[in-house]
């Protein structure tokens, strides 16, 4: 009964080196000196684009997470990673953009 407690206790180790959940990615700081000279109209098409930026980078994120689940499971390997499919940097570049464009239409009263 000893086996599967430590392949239990592996499998755990492991999937601590895998991709992090996109909800959990936190933004990086961004300055809003980019976004500081645009209207409201344009604060809005670039807030859309940011947020389409950050869905789809979270689809990839999971997507990367799930690899990484499936190949500890199978094969003790956290494939997504691996593969290049962790953009946990990207990601939370994305979500600090989409926050300093947020903080201007808060400022701007837009």
């Amino acid at each position: 009964m000893r086996f599967p407690t430590i392949s239990l206790v592996t499998a755990a180790v492991l999937l601590a080196g895998c991709a992090t959940p996109p909800a959990k990615v936190q933004a990086l700081q961004v300055s809003t000196a980019e976004y500081d000279d645009m209207n409201c109209r344009q604060l809005r098409t670039v807030k859309s684009t940011w947020e389409q930026n950050v869905a789809a980078l979270s689809e990839q994120q999971q997507k990367a997470r799930t690899g990484d689940t499936i190949g500890v499971i199978l094969i003790g390997i956290p494939t997504g990673s691996l593969s290049g499919g962790d953009v946990e940097t990207q990601l939370a570049q994305a979500k600090g953009h989409l926050n300093a464009v947020n903080s201007v239409l808060i400022r701007k009263s837009c």
